[in-house]
């Protein structure tokens, strides 16, 4: 693993810490068990400033937008993944985006995300089905970001 990897996967754990997930999320279709995508955006990119200043700033909104077009294109993807698979569960997802949408770096929290490893690898695949992503909208200058979502898994 090179530096670049593992100043990413510190900077993601960093971030990680630095998150209090919401309950929000959109209702699953309707043959599929229930499965929303969550998370809040943050602001304590762990002295990050470029981001913090961002985030803080006019771009915010433009963060916000572009953060929710993401859970919804994972959404879909896992909506499709899980419509045959009935268990329950929590995966949390951090990853990592390059300003032309491309995925550079996901990884799970397995610490605090369900040992069922038929679920972790659907939401793992659903995040790569989803890559890559739009390209960050004109405001978010910076060359890659990190962001967190948590998906939920439930049975009807």
């Amino acid at each position: 693993m090179n530096r670049r990897s593992r100043s990413i996967i510190l900077s993601i754990l960093c971030i990680f810490t630095a998150l209090v997930f919401s309950s929000a999320g959109a209702a699953a279709q309707q043959q599929a068990p229930d499965v929303r995508v969550t998370g809040r955006p943050t602001n304590l990119f762990c002295g990050d400033t470029q981001t913090y200043k961002l985030l803080s700033g006019p771009g915010k909104q433009d963060y916000l937008n572009y953060y929710e077009a993401i859970r919804k294109k994972i959404k879909e993807n896992l909506s499709q993944s899980y419509r045959y698979y009935y268990r329950a569960g929590d995966v949390i997802l951090f990853f990592v985006l390059k300003s032309d949408g491309s995925l550079l770096a996901s990884d799970i929290d397995h610490a605090n995300s369900t040992d069922d490893a038929k679920l972790i690898d659907i939401a793992k695949l659903s995040l790569k089905k989803s890559a890559p992503f739009p390209p960050f909208p004109e405001k978010l200058s910076v060359p890659e970001m990190p962001f967190v979502v948590t998906i939920s898994f439930k049975e009807r």
